[in-house]
């Protein structure tokens, strides 16, 4: 664990991982691309479940029917960058805090654990949210063309 957080407080390491949240935020926007959610909206008129600050039982039902298997494809492949995208904020959000702060200094463990526990929550919600919009016979990977 030691020599993740060296190599997370290095210079180059956090640059690298704000290029890549900002490739994943333009990603997750762009129109056109394979996991936009401006096109999963354009489609079903909402938003992903994940990308709403708040939502509902009643908002996921209401919202499920408008999920054609183009807007099925789309969040499959939203949902996947979805996926890993806490660990590349998550990455970044350390990176940051082992800059700024020292190990003799005693309140980085406790930002460390909350980064943790922000990452595994979200990681939660978005596996709990592709298990409820993701039925059985929609199509993989494997089968997408």
């Amino acid at each position: 664990m030691k020599q993740l957080f060296q190599i997370l407080a290095y210079k180059k390491v956090y640059y690298l991982l704000l290029a890549i949240n900002l490739l994943c935020i333009l990603l997750f926007i762009h129109p056109g691309t394979p996991m936009s959610s401006t096109d999963i909206h354009n489609i079903t008129g909402h938003f992903p479940l994940d990308m709403q600050p708040f939502y509902t039982s009643l908002d996921i039902q209401s919202q499920l029917p408008l999920y054609t298997e183009t807007a099925l494809r789309k969040y499959l492949m939203f949902n996947l960058l979805d996926l890993i995208f806490p660990l590349f904020y998550g990455g970044l959000i350390l990176s940051i805090v082992l800059r700024r702060f020292t190990a003799s200094s005693g309140s980085w463990p406790w930002v460390v654990m909350f980064t943790l526990l922000v990452i595994s929550a979200d990681n939660m919600e978005n596996y709990t949210l592709s298990k409820i919009i993701m039925p059985d016979n929609v199509p993989t990977l494997s089968t997408m063309k």
